[in-house]
This record gives structure tokens, C-alpha cells and sequence, in this order.
């Protein structure tokens, strides 16, 4: 296929890292080693092994599907705004989970946030003219993958923090000297207020996956992403106090109702005071309890209608906006 003549790379030539004279993209072995090294031999597709070529490769890792088909519910995960920078998460206590899948990609669960690698053929301007220009759709899924890295590394220290994490999240040749030059360009391509050139999953920055998972069983009857465990460790750290607190009264009250059926314990007038006392002491600690678990509930129910009503009217905000800019550049 051709390139789409309004399609071109996001920068310039002369910032391309991975520049070769003799470049093919039908041709495999005339791509630079570089490039081709972040392509794996083999990926899964429906649960099965298969070997990919280049176009069919880059459907595959470009991927949106699942989750554009959330975007009008996206609102109610997240805020429609840029991520934020690479040291913010990292000073917010999230710890990076590497991904190949790209709809998963700044994604957020509990204390870990899923990124999506840069890839070296995301940064080659032959690779784009050949193989990302001639489709639009994939056009915008890599201008918004490459746009999530721009919000994501906004400075040198940022740049130094994604390089050393161990599963390498940059390319290895990527300087902050290419890396200001590429970002000049995709700002003069690409519209941040509008964000018209990218994939419409890229119209919000960070999500939240359990909120995602939500709304995938709601609208699809399965779990966006299956993880037996997260449910299950979240109410274990807010409501296991509970369950301990339990046990232990209920151990002492199955002793004291063993008691009261032998003797000398049963006729004994000190224990039935105080197993009295204690019985008065339980009821009134359950008591407490349900109520202490009744304000956690009610806490997290206004934080999340908060966050919820936020993002409605944020999200209303932010269309407006975009509208309005649109029309203003169609009108220059």
C-alpha cells in the first residue's frame, strides 16, 4: 500500500535515530537491525503461537480494539487529560509493570501502573513512511502511543529514571538531545489541545483498570483483564483487621460457652460475671466495628462519586474545548 498523502512521520528525517540509506520495509533484511530487534519472532494471537510479518505485526501490537470500544464510558475511569511525568509516578509510589499489549498501557491498579515500552521502529522515519503512513487508523494509534511517551518524559530526570528500570522501557540509543528534537517536531504535527491526530483512547492519560474491568463486564460479560488476586488482596488490606478482630472474639466466647458446660466452671459465680462482661464488651465492639466499617464504605463511596462527578464534568469541559479549537483551525 502506498502512504495516505496527508499521513507523514511526526518528525523530521534528520532526527531519525535510526537512520539507513538503503531502507525496505518489504524487505526485512534491508530494516536496521535496531528496529527489527523490537519485533519478537513469535506473538500470541486467540491463545496461539503464530509468526507475523511486519504489516500484520504492527496491527497486532498497535492495538486498541477492546478498549475503544469503552470510550464513551472512559469518563469513569479516568480524567481526560494528559499522564503525568515519569518521576510523578515513580514519587507516587507506582511501580511500573511492563506490557507488550498496547491497550493496556497506562493503565493503574492498586499500587502498579501498566506502560507499554517504547519501541525502537516507533523512532525510525522510513519505518513510518513505509509501514505507518499508509494506513490511518494505524497512523493514530502510533502518534498516540508516541504522544503518551512525550507526557510521560518531560525532562531529563525522567528520561534517567525509565532508563534504569531493568526491563529497559527506552531505547538504549535514545539521548535527551534526540529525544528534545523529536518531541519539537510531533508538537508542529500534532495538536495538543486537540488531540486530533491521534487514536481516541489517547484523549484521556492514566486509567484505572479496576474501573475498566467494571464497565468491560458490564457492557461484555467478562473481565477486561482476569486477575483472581486483585479483588481479593484489596479487601484483605482494608477489611482483615475486621476478620481478625472476629475470630479472636469468637474463639473466646466458643471457650467461655465450653465452660458454662463443666464443672467447676459452670457453678462458678466469678466466671459467670465475667464471661458476662466479656459477652457485653463483644456486642458492644461488633458494634463498633460495623460502624467503623460502615464510614470505610461510605469514605471510598463519596471519594469515588467525587471522582466519578469530576470526570463527567471534566470530560464535558474538555469537549467543548476541543470543539472549539477545531473550529477555530478550520477557520484559519
Amino acid at each position: 500500500m502506498l502512504p495516505v498523502k496527508s499521513l507523514r512521520p511526526p518528525f523530521s528525517n534528520s532526527h531519525n535515530i535510526f537512520y539507513t540509506e538503503d531502507f525496505n520495509y518489504s524487505n526485512e533484511s534491508a530494516i536496521p537491525v535496531a528496529v527489527l530487534d523490537s519485533q519478537p519472532p513469535l506473538v500470541t494471537v486467540r491463545g496461539v503461537l503464530e509468526e507475523l510479518n511486519t504489516p500484520d505485526f504492527l496491527q497486532y501490537d498497535l492495538d486498541l480494539g477492546r478498549i475503544n470500544k469503552l470510550h464513551h464510558h472512559l469518563w469513569m475511569a479516568g480524567e481526560p487529560i494528559h499522564a503525568r511525568p515519569f518521576h510523578k509516578l515513580k514519587h507516587s509510589g507506582l511501580r511500573v509493570r511492563p506490557t507488550h499489549q498496547h491497550d493496556l498501557h497506562l493503565l493503574s491498579y492498586e499500587s502498579s501502573i501498566f506502560l507499554k515500552p517504547l519501541p525502537e521502529w516507533l523512532l525510525n522515519y522510513q519505518f513510518w513512511e513505509q509501514g505507518l503512513c499508509s494506513d490511518e487508523e494505524l497512523h493514530k494509534r502510533a502518534c498516540g502511543l508516541l504522544v503518551s511517551w512525550i507526557w510521560l518524559i518531560q525532562s531529563p530526570l525522567d528520561l534517567r529514571m525509565a532508563n534504569q528500570e531493568d526491563f529497559g522501557l527506552l531505547p538504549p540509543q535514545l539521548s535527551w538531545k534526540h529525544w528534545k528534537a523529536i518531541v519539537r517536531d510531533v508538537q508542529h504535527y500534532i495538536d495538543f489541545h486537540t488531540l486530533d491526530q491521534v487514536n481516541k483512547r489517547y484523549h484521556y492519560g492514566e486509567l484505572n483498570l479496576s474501573r475498566i474491568n467494571l464497565l468491560f463486564r458490564m457492557k461484555f460479560f467478562k473481565p477486561y483483564l482476569y486477575d483472581r488476586d486483585r479483588s481479593n488482596s484489596f479487601f484483605l488490606r482494608r477489611f482483615g483487621w475486621i476478620g481478625i478482630a472476629f475470630l479472636f472474639f469468637q474463639t473466646i466466647l466458643a471457650a467461655m460457652q465450653v465452660g458454662f458446660s463443666v464443672d467447676p466452671l459452670s457453678s462458678s459465680y466469678a466466671f459467670s460475671r465475667s464471661s458476662f462482661g466479656f459477652t457485653a464488651f463483644s456486642l458492644i465492639t461488633a458494634g463498633v466495628l460495623f460502624a467503623i466499617w460502615g464510614l470505610i464504605c461510605i469514605r471510598y463511596g463519596a471519594v469515588f462519586l467525587g471522582s466519578f462527578f469530576a470526570s463527567f464534568f471534566l470530560k464535558g469541559y474538555q469537549e467543548r474545548r476541543r470543539k472549539a479549537m477545531l473550529s477555530m483551525t478550520s477557520m484559519a
